[in-house]
């Protein structure tokens, strides 16, 4: 059953109630695996039972693969959050980029710099501004310099991920901009793929073909921007041919000519791409 949004507590609302009203309520974990603007579909503890659930709106949104807290008030179960930390089924090496050395690019992933650019980007694993930290102390940053007009066009890939014809996976990463510029003086659109490739050597711009996770116009600074699979989701079939799966971070950076020119950066993080079924 859909419930509307509104309708749901909040999270400590809804944890009070549980408390409430006692042997009325029940707390189970799951793992989504389909999702649209209402309701999430769980599995429940990996018995088999499917339940239709609504979500606390505004405060989770849902990745196909989360691990989810539900709790249950009468016959209305209600996703409250997922669980923290990295999921035991992320097979992306060096999702948060914080294996040493700080490098260019970051360590286990392959930087592809398209040759349309006008400028290159700046692009390595390090540590994000103070007070900003997601998951760990660094992230792929990607950098223009302060000598516009230019773009530059780069695309980050994952180690390649295994995969079978027919399986459905899906992706999501978070990214934040940094920059002391703003309005048309600088911009980033950035995009979160996978790639589907038919060896573990290929990767990006070699590939079968794309599957377009997310895209979005980063934003000056805080709050970090989650990019996954929105509206109605049920996965990315592996495509004939593909045995190797890879997530890009790809990044369209442009950089204009203003009266004070300064560099641009944004970070990624938390990189996840996990098999659904």
């Amino acid at each position: 059953m859909i419930i509307d949004p509104v309708a749901i507590p909040t999270l400590p609302a809804a944890i009070g109630q549980a408390i409430d009203a006692g042997p009325d309520t029940e707390m189970r974990i799951g793992k989504v695996i389909s999702y649209n603007a209402g309701a999430i579909t769980v599995s429940i503890s990996g018995a088999g039972v499917l339940l239709d659930a609504a979500y606390a709106f505004g405060q989770y949104q849902p990745a196909l693969g989360d691990n989810v807290v539900l709790m249950r008030m009468g016959s209305q179960w209600i996703v409250l959050c997922s669980q923290s930390g990295n999921p035991t089924d992320n097979t992306v090496a060096n999702y948060s980029f914080e294996e040493l050395p700080l490098a260019s690019p970051p360590a286990r992933w392959t930087l592809y710099h398209d040759p349309a650019s006008s400028e290159a980007a700046n692009v390595t694993a390090a540590n994000v501004p103070a007070g900003w930290q997601l998951d760990g102390a660094a992230g792929a940053r990607v950098t223009i310099d302060a000598s516009p007009p230019g773009t530059s066009f780069d695309f980050l890939s994952s180690s390649p991920i295994e995969v079978v014809e027919g399986e459905r996976w899906t992706a999501s990463a978070w990214i934040v901009g940094d920059s002391l510029s703003s309005g048309p003086c600088v911009r980033c659109r950035a995009t979160l793929m996978l790639s589907w490739h038919a060896n573990a050597t290929d990767s990006y711009p070699t590939f079968i073909s794309t599957s377009t996770i997310a895209v979005t116009n980063v934003a000056f600074g805080l709050p970090w921007v989650y990019l996954r699979a929105s509206g109605s989701s049920t996965g990315e079939v592996v495509p004939p041919g593909a045995r190797y799966v890879r997530a890009v971070l790809a990044t369209d950076m442009q950089h204009n000519t203003c009266v004070i020119d300064l560099a641009y950066s944004v970070y990624w993080d938390r990189v996840i791409v996990r098999k659904i079924m």
